[in-house]
């Protein structure tokens, strides 16, 4: 008999027997909960609920009588003493008599009030009995009104609460009963369903689940027996020829797989080398598309804007380059000339500081690829040296001007110079020769002396020979200016060197045009002690004219405020060096300003009137070629000093020595 009811359900589609057993078990289901637990549990109730009243009403019929002569004879302690023998009853919660005006005359109940709240309240009048179910407390009472009448006539009424509290426990078992019922039935039919369900579904789909495991460890090629004739064989006949298929597929697949893996590999390879030498380079790189919008940013490039590669790519370049201008418009032009394009020394301002790119455009000549590359190199310090080489050769120029016109002052100066001494001599009574030839013109020497004195014509000529003196010092302050400095250099006498340059400045032709420097007060405070430095005069004559003719112009700001320039020159020992200190008494310096006064090509001056070179050479030369230190101390407002440093005499510093030998 088993093995015809197997061969019946294994023939048996799948769809028919789930069915079926849903169909079943929502039919017993449905029969059992809807016949036993809602009709039976209503018969109860209605059951328990009737014969609670008709008990009820017994209980009031029975007392009605006495109750209605002790409110008729108005004896309420009687009323109470006989409500207090009707709650001694079995079930009886609360029991309350009204008059005929529905006003409370006595109540009690289980919890010991006489008077509680709600016997307080006027009840209408009651002409038939009536009953509700309530809850008295946590328990489920049913509350009985009846009224209470002698010969017809209503004297008031009576509410009796009743507990159902044993009808409760009643329903509970009942539910207790019917529920392991429904219990015992569902598991069965649980059985029952899980035995068929394990026969015809859960073990082919099983043996289906263990293939598909071993296929995804061992990969495809299982071959599961197919024991069914419904759908579940067709399904493992589907899954095995599957299986082959896929198995033929996963060798090709994996085939080309590893090709692609190789190609891929090669790929990332030649993407890295290619990404190295672009980010090794040190010009900014940029690729955009046709579009104007990044493709490739470099290492340079998020250097020089902070900006990484992740965040540029797609973004449109004048918003990642503004401070290069228009770049748009010249990659466009270049990809529609398919021609390089290249703009030099672009200006552009950094942190108040003005620097140069140069800018070439690359067009992308491909015909898939459609953008360009944009190569930008920082040209800031070549443009700053050949600026200084310019600079150089000027002032090499110059240099050899002044002293070729050095040279040529000097002839008719020594002519005024020795016309004016023989003038001199001419009236002198020291040459017997002058009064014999004053006689010989009718007079003497002494009138002619007389007549000169009188109108101070030696006067004006010791002024002639005193200006002249003055032009041939600074001609010779000018030949040792521009003279080759002496490679070894020579003891100097950093005082006089000081007073030497101040008749340099005080015939500086630039400074006169604007601010007579002579109008400069000039305190000297020359130390005894100040030992003379072995030093190139000139290089470091250059650097005391640098700061000299810095500090003329700067005091120029502060004409109108009633300060008095000057300068005040210091020369003191300062250990084994000695110190200068050339302090003026102008607007002074911020402390920004002092900390950048050094670099090449800074400059506070407006366009055109300085070059930002003086303070850096002149730092250049006290350092590096004389061993020496160079600093700035100033403030706003208090004008500014600057303190130079140099060694003693013979101090030996090979700093200066291999500096000069490379020169």
């Amino acid at each position: 008999m088993e093995k015809v009811v197997k061969n019946v359900i294994r023939y048996v589609p799948l769809q028919r027997k789930i069915g079926l057993a849903i169909l079943a078990t929502f039919v017993v289901i449905t029969v059992v909960f809807g016949i036993v637990l809602v009709f039976l549990q209503r018969l109860h109730i209605q059951d328990s609920t009737r014969r609670s009243e008709q008990y009820l009403k017994m209980l009031v019929e029975r007392e009605a009588e006495p109750l209605a002569n002790e409110l008729f004879e108005k004896r309420l302690r009687a009323v109470e003493l006989r409500i207090r023998g009707i709650l001694g009853l079995e079930g009886i919660l609360s029991v309350t008599v009204y008059d005929a005006h529905g006003s409370s005359l006595a109540h009690l109940d289980r919890a010991g009030k006489e008077v509680p709240e709600e016997s307080q309240k006027v009840l209408p009048n009651v002409t038939t009995s009536k009953t509700e179910q309530t809850v008295w407390g946590d328990i489920p009472a049913l509350l009985y009104q009846a009224p209470i009448l002698a010969m017809g006539v209503p004297l008031g009424s009576i509410r009796i609460g009743y507990s159902m509290a044993a009808v409760e426990r009643e329903r509970r078992i009942f539910y207790v009963a019917t529920g392991g019922l429904l219990a015992i039935t569902f598991v069965l039919m649980l059985v029952v369903l899980n035995k068929a369900l394990a026969v015809t579904v859960s073990r082919p789909i099983t043996a289906l689940k263990d293939a598909m495991q071993r296929i995804e460890v061992e990969g495809p090629g299982e071959i599961i027996s197919a024991g069914h004739r419904d759908e579940i064989g067709d399904l493992i006949a589907a899954f095995n020829r599957m299986s082959g298929q896929l198995r033929a597929m996963f060798d090709t697949v994996q085939r080309e797989v590893s090709e692609r893996k190789e190609a891929e590999e090669t790929a990332r390879r030649l993407r890295n080398y290619l990404a190295n030498i672009i980010n090794s380079m040190p010009s900014v790189l940029v690729g955009v598309d046709k579009r104007c919008c990044v493709t490739q940013w470099n290492a340079a490039a998020e250097g020089a804007t902070g900006i990484s590669a992740e965040e540029a790519e797609g973004q449109p370049l004048e918003w990642l380059l503004p401070m290069l201008g228009d770049l748009a418009e010249g990659v466009r032009q270049a990809m529609l000339a398919r021609t390089v394009k290249t703009d030099a020394k672009v200006p552009r301002n950094v942190d108040g500081e003005t620097r140069y790119n140069d800018i070439t455009i690359y067009p992308l000549m491909g015909d898939e690829v459609e953008g360009a590359v944009i190569r930008v190199d920082d040209v800031t310090e070549r443009v700053r040296i050949e600026e200084m080489m310019v600079q150089s050769e000027k002032m090499l120029s110059i240099g050899g001007l002044a002293a070729g016109m050095a040279h040529e002052i000097n002839n008719p100066l020594g002519v005024i110079l020795q016309a004016s001494q023989n003038v001199l001599r001419r009236v002198s009574s020291e040459l017997p020769a002058n009064a014999s030839i004053a006689q010989a013109c009718g007079t003497t020497l002494s009138v002619v002396q007389t007549y000169l004195e009188q109108r101070e014509i030696p006067h004006f000529l010791e002024d002639i020979r005193e200006s002249g003196l003055r032009a041939a010092q600074i001609v010779e302050n000018m030949l040792s200016f521009s003279r080759k400095p002496d490679a070894e250099g020579s003891s100097t006498n950093l005082a006089n060197l000081l007073d030497r340059t101040l008749l340099l400045a005080e015939s500086d032709y630039d400074l006169k045009r604007r601010y007579d420097f002579r109008q400069i007060g000039i305190i000297r405070e020359y130390h005894p002690d100040a030992a003379p430095v072995i030093c190139r005069a000139s290089k470091i004559q250059q650097v005391f004219l640098n700061i000299l003719r810095n500090g003329a112009e700067s005091m120029m700001e502060t004409q109108g405020s009633g300060r008095v320039p000057r300068f005040v020159l210091r020369t003191l020992p300062d250990g084994s060096m000695v110190r200068v200190e050339i302090e003026d008494n102008g607007p002074g310096m911020d402390e920004i300003t002092c900390k950048r006064v050094f670099e090449p090509f800074f400059t506070t001056k407006p366009p055109g009137v300085g070059t930002g070179l003086g303070m850096s050479v002149s730092y250049f030369i006290i350092t590096q070629e004389h061993g020496g230190t160079l600093s700035v101390r100033s403030r706003p407002g208090e004008g500014s000093c600057f303190i130079i440093k140099l060694p003693l005499e013979g101090y030996p510093h090979e700093q200066s020595k291999t500096a000069n030998s490379h020169r």
